[in-house]
């Protein structure tokens, strides 16, 4: 009674305003729901099923632990909280991490005597954005403790009230308990109690979606723990991984407190080999042949083979290896070659290909401006680009800005097409290159979608796109395969599509913007033209399972081997239709490129 007065005390008056001002300030804008590594989504009511994984800090770690805590001027349990919002960065959690932290609720000396139960919960909401050294994280986490430490009277159910944060599932304002006790060589003895600790005992529930607990015992130096997890999102083999990956990051973290964090690593012993090594054989790839010495030996191999097909029109490989020679040869009569960049802002057609392929034998890397973008991103594109060339037709040159300084070839412009007949059309050489074209160079720079802000330009080497196919061998591509170019060719996925025709011997088909935009016509085509390997984001390819299953549907086309997805995540349950069909193409989700 003697603690709820005084509570209720306080809370009444401007101490409550004080504080509850202080943590509506402190978690506005604080993450909802941490994004954690989790083995399945969150249900839509927990069911409360825990499990508990013990852990055990080897000795030279709980000792440089406490050594590091006295030379940063922080507390043992700061450092645990450094190391857990560490690794839960390095897990995709990002850089804001509140963890909820239990407090004795003893802060006033007048309390010390009291019996009775006072818990609190505080959140403490950790920044480690800027990748900071474990040590001035230290830095960081001391502040942000003491902080709330002095504003702790505020009882959590009603710093909810004040913060109100957006409720769902999950626990609001944190979903990650950390909790860190002393365990002192006199234990806490009273009439008919043998001994009373307050540790993390193991538990078949769970409240949050985990807890990490240490318990220091001060008799032997030891430093125990233990992860008590949700099983509703958590296998215990995952959180048996959790809790060997905090272990690691402690101890580097001790061992090395002026490393970056974003360099402590969270990979334990045996992972990296295992990713780098079993996983992902990459073996030695520098004699392997370039993008195109492939295409050359396709085209040799194949001279009269259908390579190219658009709207009614085909090119063979021998005419469309001619065609390109003789075009890269106009461009490199403009001066361009290894390192420079060559923009395109041409529409989806087998013009848009032969440019491609002509920029790839100048040396120079193509750089894809999709004329349907708004006309701020393409100036912006531009301008960050800085291209030696901008590659145009009559219908896009318009939407070139006329603050770009690069010459502009407009392709099917009278003028063009008899510079460009006049050019032999045999092999291009280093002699002819400014300088000798290396697989190092740039094969293209490709803009990301700026979701996230700004678009960003990321450059691709030859060396890298020839071991895109090194390591998709297995699918064993060859002349027979018929691939569609379905995507812009400002979207990755195109790069994908284009030579991996190409490359090997095989017909590419360019969908015409109108046949992609309609479901039905893209399964007409898959019939008509024959093909063999699919490409498709997530969500185009659940719009075309939907017409797959139309009453008067063609069905899925019989030659079809291979359906590749990419782009999104992917939910397999919508594509049952493919997958349980007697002769089902085989899906693979490749998700990036």
């Amino acid at each position: 009674t003697d603690y709820a007065h005084w509570q209720r005390t306080i809370l009444d008056g401007g101490h409550l305003r004080h504080q509850a001002d202080f943590w509506r300030r402190t978690l506005h804008g604080a993450p909802v729901v941490l994004d954690l590594p989790t083995d399945r989504p969150r249900p839509e009511t927990p069911g409360g099923r825990g499990g508990f994984v013990p852990f055990t800090l080897p000795d030279e770690v709980a000792s440089g632990l406490r050594s590091l805590a006295v030379d940063a001027g922080v507390t043992p349990f700061m450092v645990t909280q450094a190391a857990l919002c560490s690794l839960l960065a390095g897990l995709g959690a990002g850089d804001d991490i509140p963890l909820g932290v239990p407090t004795a609720g003893r802060g006033e000396r007048s309390t010390e005597d009291l019996i009775g139960f006072f818990v609190n919960t505080l959140v403490l909401r950790t920044d480690l954005s800027g990748d900071p050294t474990f040590r001035e994280l230290l830095g960081r986490v001391r502040a942000v403790d003491l902080d709330a430490f002095d504003h702790a009277d505020l009882p959590f159910e009603r710093v909810v009230e004040e913060v109100n944060p957006e409720r769902g599932a999950a626990n609001p304002l944190f979903q990650v308990m950390l909790t860190y006790q002393n365990r002192t060589p006199a234990p806490f003895t009273a009439p008919g109690v043998d001994e009373a600790a307050f540790t993390l005992r193991e538990t078949d529930t769970a409240k949050f979606d985990l807890i990490v607990g240490f318990t220091d015992h001060l008799t032997d130096g030891s430093i125990g723990g233990a992860i008590n997890y949700s099983a509703d999102l958590f296998d215990a083999a995952t959180a048996r991984t959790l809790a060997d990956r905090l272990v690691t990051v402690l101890s580097r973290a001790v061992a090395r407190p002026d490393t970056p964090i974003g360099s402590l690593g969270v990979l334990v012993a045996g992972e990296e080999d295992t990713l780098l090594r079993g996983w992902n054989p990459t073996g030695d790839h520098h004699g392997t042949p370039s993008v195109l010495d492939r295409f050359a030996r396709a085209a040799a191999d194949h001279p009269d083979a259908r390579a190219l097909t658009h709207e009614g029109g085909t090119l063979t490989y021998a005419e469309l290896d001619s065609r390109t020679n003789a075009l890269a040869r106009l461009l490199l009569s403009y001066g361009v070659g290894p390192e420079d960049r060559v923009a395109m802002m041409l529409p989806r057609s087998a013009t848009l290909v032969e440019a491609v392929l002509a920029v790839a034998k100048t040396g120079a890397a193509y750089v894809p401006v999709d004329p349907a973008h708004p006309q701020d991103r393409i100036d912006w594109t531009l301008q960050d680009a800085a291209p030696a060339l901008v590659l145009t037709d009559t219908a896009t040159v318009g939407r070139t800005p006329a603050a770009c300084t690069a010459p502009v070839l407009v392709l099917d412009e009278p003028t063009t097409t008899d510079c460009r007949q006049r050019q032999q059309d045999g092999p291009v050489t280093d002699a002819e290159r400014p300088t000798p074209l290396r697989q190092d160079n740039a094969a293209y720079l490709i803009y990301t979608s700026g979701s996230t802000g700004r678009p960003k330009g990321v450059v691709v080497t030859g060396r890298n796109l020839a071991r895109l196919f090194d390591a998709t061998a297995e699918d064993a591509f060859g002349p027979d395969d018929v691939w569609t170019l379905f995507h812009s060719y400002a979207f990755d996925f195109s790069v994908w599509e284009m030579w991996g025709a190409l490359l090997h011997g095989g017909r590419l088909v360019v969908v015409p913007y109108s046949v992609t935009r309609s479901p039905d016509e893209f399964l007409s085509l898959l019939h008509r033209e024959g093909v063999t390997v699919l490409n498709q984001t997530p969500s185009a390819c659940y719009q075309l399972t939907e017409a797959l299953t139309t009453p008067g549907s063609p069905g899925i086309p019989p030659a079809l081997r291979l359906i590749v997805l990419g782009g999104e995540a992917l939910d397999p349950a919508r594509l049952a239709p493919w997958l349980r069909a007697p002769d089902a193409p085989r899906v693979v989700n490749m998700y990036g490129i």
